[in-house]
This record gives structure tokens, C-alpha cells and sequence, in this order.
């Protein structure tokens, strides 16, 4: 198990205070050591606890078995590339049930597989060129891939999120158009994806629109606002500058980066308001003073929020009680 900090709240009023350093070294600093982290962004959760990490500035993924703070480069190289073993700029990631992994190569334009225990990975999405036609993309933020091998994309340049089906060189757009816009069919600057397969939602952070949609795949390309909206803010009410996102399989609870408040909100399934969980709206360099762009998932038995904090190359764990 994860050494971890004693952290006590219940699920109604919530309080956390203190996080533990589960990546990198916890002060801010940046290297590239197996024990260290520049600019992680992506996180994924492997069916053994594993927890792999896009190193961004290193070029690289790296995977932490449960419990150690040392690594070990499970994609990439370490050196920017577009060979088929390097990566230029990682950000989404997503981790399948046999381990094998699936990277945004974002500065490549293009999503790699490398199978697992791999020395080199294989192109299943994009052209290697930037670009807005349904081949192609922009630089690529988050990305999950579903039980059919369908690969969803978050295209925040071109403001869609596009789904590649397995062996096909064309996406499907299922949510956002080209043109950025604030309307229930449009998005802004999409950052972060959640799907709900078991009921075909689909939900995204459309990030300059301050909010949470989420689109009912197959039945509607309008989202509904299920967080945020209300305008740019820091009221409960309100969102600014949402970044990623996770949904609790058992409570459908929504855990949101709020960047631009430099915390963590949970918003109940239905709620018109959300709680801060983890933060102050004051940055720092340690785990109550947040800051910046955060990516978030859960572990597996949704014990435990896993954030990587990209300006403090520092992946921190709290736990839920």
C-alpha cells in the first residue's frame, strides 16, 4: 500500500488538509531521475496500483509501483523524438486491463500503444501533422479508450473531442464543433475527458466556458452543464478555468481541478454547488497550497484522489474516508 498520511473528513463536510508526495520530490524541484517528475501531466491507474505518469518535459511515461516514490520509464525514452520509441511532449494517458498503454504524444500529433513491457510503441490515431480535418489534431490533451477499443481524444485547438475506432484513419466528432463557442453544442478549450460507458456519457471540462458537460454519446451532440456555468468565479457555485476531472463509479460524485481557484471540487451527482476538498485559492508548494494546471484520477477502490500538480512536478495522494 501507499504510505500515507493520516487524512480525516466524511463525505458531507469535507476537509482535507494534508496530502503525501506519491511522485517526485515533493518541493517543487524538477529533474530526471527515475525518482523524480517535470511538468506531469497525464495520470493513469493500473489494475495492480500501479500508477503511471506523463512526464511532459522529460519525454517520457513513468510507472510507480504501489508504495515506491522511484520509477521506471515504461515509454519513451527520456529525449524528445518522433521515433516509434520516443515521445515528444506526453500528455493523456490512459492504462488498459492487460497494462498496455495508450499516450498522447502531443507535440507529434499522433496517439501511440505501446503494448505492454514494449521497447517502442505503435501509431493507432493522428498523422504526425497538426492540423483539423478528422485524421488529425492539434496538441492533444486528455484521452480514454473504451471496453471496444474506441480511442476518445480531447482536441482543445480545435475545440472537439473525436473518437478513432479501432483500425479506422477517420474520427467520429461527438462533442464541440470546430468554432469555440458557448453554446450547448460548442466548447471551449477542452481539456479532460470521463466516460461513463455503461450509460453512454461522455463528460468534459470545457475549460474558457467555465464548466462540466456532459454529452449523451449516440443520442445528442448538446452537453448539459452538470458543474459550473455560472460564470468565471470562485463561489461554490462557480468554476474558473476547469481542468481535468474524475467521477466516482459508486456516488457519481464529479472531483474537478479548479485551476484558475488553485483547488479541488466535489460536486455531488445532481448538485448545484460544490465543495472545496483540497486547496485555498492560494498557490504554493505544498499539498493545501495548490496551484496551477492539475490532472486527477482515482485509485481503483476510489480510497484515494491521485493529482498531479504540473507547475510543482509533484504527484500528491489524499485519501477518502
Amino acid at each position: 500500500m501507499y504510505t500515507m498520511l493520516t487524512i480525516y473528513f466524511c463525505l458531507i463536510a469535507v476537509s482535507i488538509e494534508i496530502g503525501t508526495v506519491v511522485g517526485g520530490y515533493g518541493n517543487g524541484t524538477r529533474g530526471n531521475a527515475t525518482n523524480a517528475l517535470s511538468n506531469p501531466a497525464g495520470l493513469s491507474v493500473g489494475v495492480d496500483n500501479s500508477l503511471y505518469i506523463s512526464d511532459y518535459f522529460n519525454h517520457r511515461v513513468i510507472k510507480l509501483p504501489e508504495g515506491s516514490l522511484n520509477g521506471s520509464i515504461v515509454a519513451g525514452t527520456g529525449v524528445a523524438g518522433n521515433s516509434a520509441s520516443q515521445l515528444n511532449g506526453p500528455t493523456g494517458l490512459y492504462v488498459d486491463a492487460s497494462l498496455n498503454i495508450y499516450v498522447a504524444d502531443s507535440n507529434n500529433y499522433r496517439v501511440m500503444f505501446w503494448q505492454k513491457n514494449s521497447s517502442a510503441g505503435v501509431k493507432v490515431a493522428g498523422t504526425g501533422n497538426s492540423g483539423s480535418t478528422l485524421s488529425n489534431f492539434g496538441i492533444l490533451a486528455s484521452l480514454l479508450v473504451d471496453s471496444q477499443g474506441n480511442i476518445y481524444v480531447c482536441d482543445p485547438n480545435n475545440n472537439r473531442v473525436m473518437k478513432f475506432t479501432p483500425n479506422v484513419t477517420n474520427a467520429v466528432v461527438v462533442a464541440g464543433t470546430s468554432s469555440a463557442g458557448n453554446g450547448s453544442y460548442q466548447l471551449n478549450l477542452p481539456y479532460d475527458l470521463y466516460l461513463d460507458e455503461i450509460n453512454s456519457y461522455l463528460y468534459v471540462t470545457d475549460y474558457n466556458n467555465h464548466r462540466i458537460q456532459r454529452y449523451h454519446l449516440g443520442v445528442s451532440m448538446n452537453g448539459t452543464t452538470v458543474a459550473g456555468g455560472n460564470g468565471q468565479g470562485s463561489a461554490s457555485y462557480q468554476l474558473n478555468f476547469p481542468y481535468a476531472l474524475c467521477i466516482s463509479k459508486t456516488t457519481n460524485a464529479i472531483y474537478i481541478t479548479d485551476s484558475g481557484n488553485n483547488r479541488i471540487q466535489r460536486w455531488s451527482s445532481g448538485a448545484t454547488s460544490g465543495v472545496t476538498i483540497v486547496g485555498n485559492d492560494t498557490s504554493g508548494t505544498n499539498s493545501t497550497l495548490l496551484q496551477g494546471h492539475m490532472g486527477i484520477r482515482q485509485s481503483i477502490n476510489e480510497s484515494y484522489l491521485f493529482l498531479s500538480e504540473m507547475l510543482d512536478n509533484t504527484v500528491w495522494s489524499f485519501r477518502l474516508i
